[in-house]
């Protein structure tokens, strides 16, 4: 819901600043999202999806500039795997202040404090559209750099040189 917020804020406050959100998945919290969004006047900017294989998603994420990873509920732990798929295909992360999630390097994306607030969500969002023509001109090369530092084999010789 803070993401919701900070969209609201965002459009309230910089309405030059144009963007799409997709919404994937069918969680318990979808009904509630989609009241939200229908409340906060949103339903010309946030979408919703359908559940989609892991190959779909991997297609999905090459077409986005921004992946939002926020932690905001306490009944479970926030997935890595999300976050690593999105930084190895060059996304640009906006993610919650979580151990190991924000050892990202600044120019990887934007890391948003715990508890999340909305006006910070919505400046993060906003620095991300002012940089979106130098987030989509370096993709490649953040994928890359975060790839040759967190495959399998660069993070298992991390640890063997450890030993």
């Amino acid at each position: 819901m803070e993401l919701l917020s900070g969209i609201v804020i965002l459009r309230r406050e910089h309405v030059d600043v144009r963007f799409r959100l997709s919404i994937i998945g069918s969680g318990d919290l979808k009904a509630d999202l989609v009241s939200r969004v229908s409340e906060f006047g949103l339903g010309d900017v946030v979408f919703f999806r359908d559940s989609m294989s892991h190959a779909e998603a991997v297609k999905f994420l090459h077409d986005v500039d921004i992946v939002p990873l926020l932690k905001t509920i306490t009944s479970y732990g926030l997935s890595p795997m999300k976050f690593y798929e999105a930084l190895s295909l060059g996304c640009f992360v906006l993610c919650t202040d979580v151990p190991h999630i924000n050892e990202i390097p600044s120019d990887d994306g934007v890391v948003v404090g715990l508890p999340l607030d909305p006006a910070e969500i919505a400046s993060a969002i906003k620095l991300a559209y002012e940089k979106k023509d130098e987030i989509r001109a370096n993709r490649l090369q953040r994928a890359v750099r975060f790839q040759a530092s967190n495959s399998w084999t660069a993070r298992v010789k991390c640890i063997l040189d450890k030993v």
